[in-house]
């Protein structure tokens, strides 16, 4: 797809003899995007023998980026136009704007954005210390989290003291009559509930499902 002996239409500036890697990297990447894309173009070897005055021209009219001595191919033209390097040519083959690029009109119409009927999702503003404050939240309800979700009860000793009048520790009705009941039995009874509870707490919830060994020593 290379066109020779013309000044007109693109012309690809490239170094036959170059030992960069990079340089002959770019130089094929150019020729073999025009080539798929049908374009012609010319392609002008300034390494080659009676070509100074081709080399001098892309130097006087091609663009040296920063920290190089001399303009370096590839450089494109179109005619005695300069259209840009390998840098400009990549970006513009990305953004399906080669043709523009080069100066050439459009073969095909360019792609439009296609409407697919999604929604954007809002996006809620970030507020510093909020997550600090959520988490702070979640520990202190047991986990829950801030959209309802009914917080767990801390369990503590006098969850269930507390919760069991004095009387009843105290006394307990035998056939009508009231007796006192032995404290250390009340007393060891208590703590065993309450290793039960302790445990199932653990698991995230409170129904006493397991009982230890003495149970049997309860009231």
């Amino acid at each position: 797809n290379s066109v020779s002996g013309h000044t007109m239409g693109v012309r690809l500036f490239v170094s036959g003899h170059c030992g960069n890697m990079e340089i002959s990297s770019n130089q094929q990447r150019i020729s073999h995007v025009l080539s798929s894309r049908a374009i012609q173009f010319e392609v002008i070897d300034i390494s080659a023998p009676g070509m100074e005055h081709q080399r001098d021209f892309m130097r006087k009219k091609g663009r040296k980026r920063e920290g190089q001595r001399n303009v370096l191919p590839p450089q494109v033209f179109n005619g005695e136009e300069y259209r840009g390097d390998y840098e400009d040519f990549d970006v513009a083959n990305e953004d399906d704007m080669l043709e523009e690029f080069l100066g050439l009109p459009r073969k095909h119409r360019k792609a439009g954005a296609v409407k697919t009927g999604a929604v954007e999702r809002e996006v809620q503003q970030f507020v510093p210390g909020k997550l600090g404050k959520e988490k702070e939240i979640k520990e202190e309800t047991g986990g829950g989290n801030l959209q309802g979700d009914t917080p767990k009860k801390d369990v503590t000793i006098n969850t269930v003291t507390e919760s069991i009048p004095e009387e009843v520790l105290m006394e307990e009705m035998v056939d009508g009559n009231k007796q006192i009941v032995n404290v250390d039995i009340i007393e060891h009874a208590i703590e065993t509930i309450q290793d039960c509870i302790m445990k199932d707490a653990k698991h995230g919830n409170l129904n006493i499902m397991e009982m230890s060994d003495d149970e049997d020593n309860i009231g």
